[in-house]
């Protein structure tokens, strides 16, 4: 993995992240194939201390939400049968959850308000995040699992509705948590923010906040 603090990693990563979020504002798939990348999808940042850590992760969740993205496009056509489709599907799951899970604590919410407390109510939690690479990563990841909840597999039948309901709460619970981080986010400070309003604008239909907090 190229560690951006590296000017060759630097330049490739903000490559990368431009064209995901270019991919994402206009919904397109990525180009580059991120299997093409030279990563090794299954290895994560341990949690030592290390010069590039944070931007490590950073560059992690870039490289899953791109393989998550393209579930939408290349994957769903070139992966054939329904349970290499669901296999695939879960694999990208377990990465998103492990990449959340074992953040190292400098990434991790300092503080988190519940809706409707504090000293300014809001219809979303107030989540405070230590630095911007905190903020733009956690962003991130709440999209990937926007976009995983969208496009899970479902088996027919009753248990196919029940799945499909459950990947629609949790939808919402993620759309509202990047509510809640650009909500109280001092302007300009993660313009990545507004590239993710159109993947918010179905799970939080009807309700529709988002020209109002992302304006």
């Amino acid at each position: 993995l190229l560690c951006s603090y590296v000017p060759s990693g630097a330049c490739f990563w903000a490559n990368r992240g431009l064209e995901l979020f270019s991919c994402l504002t206009f919904n397109l798939p990525v180009s580059w194939d991120p299997d093409d990348w030279g990563m090794d999808g299954m290895s994560l940042p341990h949690q030592d201390a290390t010069l590039c850590q944070e931007s490590t992760w950073t560059c992690r969740v870039i490289y899953i939400l791109t393989k998550v993205h393209n579930l939408l496009y290349v994957e769903q056509t070139r992966v054939k049968g329904e349970k290499a489709r669901s296999d695939l599907w879960m694999t990208l799951m377990r990465w998103t959850l492990e990449w959340e899970s074992l953040l190292p604590d400098t990434m991790s919410p300092i503080s988190w308000i519940l809706p409707g407390r504090g000293e300014t109510p809001s219809n979303f939690p107030l989540i405070y995040l230590p630095n911007t690479t905190s903020k733009l990563a956690r962003i991130l990841f709440h999209v990937t699992m926007i976009i995983l909840a969208r496009t899970r597999p479902l088996p027919d039948g009753h248990a196919g509705h029940q799945i499909g309901h459950a990947m629609k709460a949790l939808a919402v619970t993620h759309a509202q948590m990047i509510c809640g981080i650009a909500k109280h986010v001092q302007e300009g400070q993660v313009p990545e923010v507004k590239m993710s309003k159109n993947v918010l604008t179905c799970p939080l239909d009807p309700l529709h906040p988002l020209p109002f907090i992302l304006s």
